[in-house]
């Protein structure tokens, strides 16, 4: 007797979290969509193989979402994954990168940036973090950080452009809002409402960047150039295939956001404050809550 085949809806997830490509915000929008004990939401790679080790038989068939830093192919996670993604403009994410570290003192290159006071420059002349060498080209392939900074094959972009043919979502950040829906309908997920968290702040556009910097940047970037414009194509057949309307579905969803958010401004910034100055004067008139007239 043959087996029934598994619904395409009831293989976990695994979405592969470049850093600095909207990953905060992404698992914002997932928390929303599982329940606790059907996802996880590693703070950072090492921690969260922790917590997915610890994990028994019972517990890890319940998992249903995996979001995080973790390369293509990574052992003993879960049986039979869909993967999903997005990927950014490759020089772009370093420089975004690169400012992200200057902000966040609990990280380990902030020191050296910001302390010691090394410039993107030289950062990248001292091939300091694999983080920016092709690093989506090397999660994507599964290589990660098993081969040292600046010794990339083409092998390996090539293993990354077969596993991107195999994802059932390649999404874009620059592209946000249609690859957040096209998340939605591959896994049955609600509408995807978010607000952008962990936008980086204060840094310099490319534009504002010295020539030579850049240069340094593309140079160890150029396999993830390569993967970029090839999951570009990707994500235009997967647009495609969504039909003609789904450009007035994404500006829907976009102004429905843009409502919510101002909805949630309109409590933080309005009603909350005015409640709390509010509370003494009604304490006042009518007596501490639960108290009787005489």
């Amino acid at each position: 007797m043959v087996a029934d085949p598994v619904d395409e809806r009831d293989r976990p997830v695994i979405f592969v979290h470049v850093p600095k490509t909207a990953g905060t915000t992404i698992k914002a929008i997932i928390a929303g969509q599982y329940a606790d004990d059907k996802v996880l939401l590693g703070p950072g790679t090492g921690e969260q193989l922790l917590e997915i080790g610890r994990l028994d038989d019972e517990q890890r068939r319940k998992i249903k979402m995996i979001a995080g830093h973790l390369p293509v192919g990574f052992p003993n996670l879960v049986e039979n994954p869909r993967y999903c993604t997005l990927l950014r403009e490759p020089v772009d994410r370093v420089v975004s990168f690169y400012y992200y570290v200057r902000r966040e003192p609990e990280h380990y290159l902030y020191d050296y940036t910001q302390i010691q006071g090394h410039s993107l420059r030289e950062v990248m002349e001292h091939r300091v973090s694999n983080m920016m060498d092709n690093f989506q080209t090397r999660l994507i392939s599964g290589v990660w950080n098993v081969v040292p900074f600046g010794e990339m094959t083409p092998e390996f972009l090539d293993r990354a452009k077969r596993n991107l043919d195999t994802f059932a979502v390649v999404g874009l950040q620059e592209h946000f809002d249609e690859s957040m829906l096209l998340l939605a309908d591959a896994f049955g997920w609600d509408t995807p409402y978010y607000r952008s968290r962990n936008v980086s702040e204060g840094r310099p556009r490319v534009s504002e960047i010295d020539a030579e910097t850049l240069a340094l940047v593309a140079s160890s970037n150029t396999y993830d150039t390569e993967l970029y414009e090839y999951a570009k194509e990707i994500f235009a057949r997967q647009v495609a295939a969504m039909g003609p309307g789904f450009s007035r579905r994404v500006a829907q969803f976009q102004r429905a956001n843009r409502r919510r958010d101002r909805a949630a401004d309109f409590r933080r910034n309005v009603l909350t404050p005015t409640r709390a100055k509010l509370r003494p004067i009604k304490r006042a008139l009518v007596g501490p809550r639960g108290s009787k007239a005489d």
